[in-house]
């Protein structure tokens, strides 16, 4: 099988410029050529001055986003900081209501066992009992003769009675 090609002779047929010389030339076809590359020029020019445009408008209007968009970060940070604190706080109360005994510092004397902890920046000390006297939360067993984890729930149910009382506001002004 044999494939013809077809030639494509559109157009107009090259011009060998080197071997041109003056003479040779038409000025009228040269001068109506100038004029529509001259005016081909300009009308590109319109497009990128048009183009110009609209980038600067919406530049504009990115502009106006962006001061729209200020008071909305302004909330946002305003939230996630009351976000922090509120997370904070629940870890803090959380302290003494979870199970979590590495917090409490359990402090043995010779009559008495004493409890502290943090709480919310401050020193919290809570008197758990007498080693003679029966417990709270364990009523069975004398405090002088309880474990850690035993001692940390008298403690946790002495700190939450103590940090409850000092809720209590008075409202009779």
């Amino acid at each position: 099988m044999v494939y013809k090609t077809k030639l494509n002779n559109k157009g107009r047929p090259k011009i060998d410029w080197d071997l041109q010389s003056y003479d040779d030339i038409n000025l009228k076809n040269l001068d109506t050529a100038k004029k529509k590359q001259i005016q081909k020029i300009k009308t590109l020019n319109k497009k990128i001055f048009n183009i110009d445009k609209l980038i600067k408008k919406n530049q504009r209007l990115i502009s106006k986003h962006h001061l729209s968009k200020r008071p909305i970060l302004s909330q946002l940070s305003t939230n996630n900081d009351e976000l922090n604190k509120i997370s904070r706080a629940i870890e803090q109360k959380s302290k003494i209501f979870s199970k979590n005994n590495e917090c409490i510092t359990i402090i043995r004397d010779k009559k008495s066992i004493r409890g502290k902890i943090s709480y919310f920046g401050k020193i919290l000390w809570c008197h758990i009992g007498s080693n003679h006297k029966y417990g709270l939360i364990h009523k069975k067993k004398k405090i002088g003769k309880m474990s850690k984890s035993e001692l940390c729930d008298e403690f946790r149910n002495k700190a939450k009675l103590k940090i409850e009382s000092s809720w209590i506001v008075n409202d009779n002004y």
